[in-house]
């Protein structure tokens, strides 16, 4: 049988008609590249202009992408497009049980590749995207309650250069924290990504921060009191008061500043 093979594959994916990555279904590709990526279902759906209930279709299977969507999608969930591409193009064969393609697909297929192609023309990948790092509590040793807020790059996620750019941070000071809790709900929620930028350590009033209080990882917002002292609030101001600490009290809490939000998953 004669593969049908797109200008976008190259011929050693392929060995005897299987490929290994195509033995997942779309619906595990999807929600397996997401959860990697540290998005949920809302997050993902945002950045690709649709509904959360498209994204649950897809993760189901009840429904499946349009292949046109799948160079934006790779370039957030990163992963290569042709994953997402080869999921839809591959089918059983009844004989063999191999995953194979037939020789030309079927015209509406052919109408979505051709848009396919057309947008993986227009995404840059590879070139417009940085990995970042996350900021975490580690426990400081396996028996300890105690942790230290610490940097990783065993856990990155993806962020456009040009985002980076436009708010003036530059790679190497923007980092990532994923939200606990509901301190500041509405405006971060549960689950959800911020950025910081981690040279932005000096307090503007009314920002956001992101805090290291003694091993504890926090976002506040925070206000300057006379004397050199500080003001934490939350934003879910209900279940959290104020906080206030002098100079002194900085030290002894141990409190550093770890740098300012510029960007968050959660519409502001």
């Amino acid at each position: 049988m004669k593969l049908y093979i797109t200008n976008v594959f190259c011929n050693d994916h392929y060995n005897n008609g299987l490929y290994s990555e195509a033995m997942k279904t779309i619906a595990e590709i999807i929600s397996q590249s997401r959860r990697a990526a540290g998005l949920n279902q809302s997050e993902l759906a945002r950045a690709l202009d649709i509904t959360p209930q498209s994204v649950q279709a897809w993760e189901s299977g009840r429904a499946k992408p349009r292949p046109a969507l799948f160079p934006r999608m790779a370039e957030i969930l990163r992963i290569s497009p042709n994953r997402l591409l080869d999921s839809v193009l591959y089918v059983k064969d009844a004989d063999s049980g191999f995953l194979t393609m037939g020789d030309e697909p079927p015209p509406e297929i052919r109408r979505e590749l051709d848009l396919f192609n057309a947008s993986l023309d227009k995404t840059s990948f590879d070139k417009d995207t940085v990995s970042l790092p996350f900021i975490k509590e580690i426990a400081k040793s396996d028996d300890s309650v105690e942790t230290a807020v610490e940097k990783v790059d065993w856990r990155t996620y993806p962020f456009s250069r040009s985002l980076l750019a436009k708010a003036g941070v530059t790679p190497r000071n923007a980092a990532c924290i994923e939200i606990a809790g509901n301190s500041m709900s509405p405006l971060l929620q549960d689950g959800s990504v911020a950025c910081i930028d981690t040279s932005a350590t000096g307090v503007v009033d009314g920002k956001v921060y992101a805090l290291d209080h003694a091993g504890q990882l926090r976002l506040c917002v925070i206000y300057r009191v006379p004397g050199g002292g500080i003001r934490l609030r939350s934003f879910n101001r209900d279940e959290y008061a104020d906080e206030e600490y002098g100079p002194d009290e900085i030290d002894r809490q141990k409190i550093r500043i770890l740098g300012k939000v510029f960007w968050s998953s959660t519409f502001w």
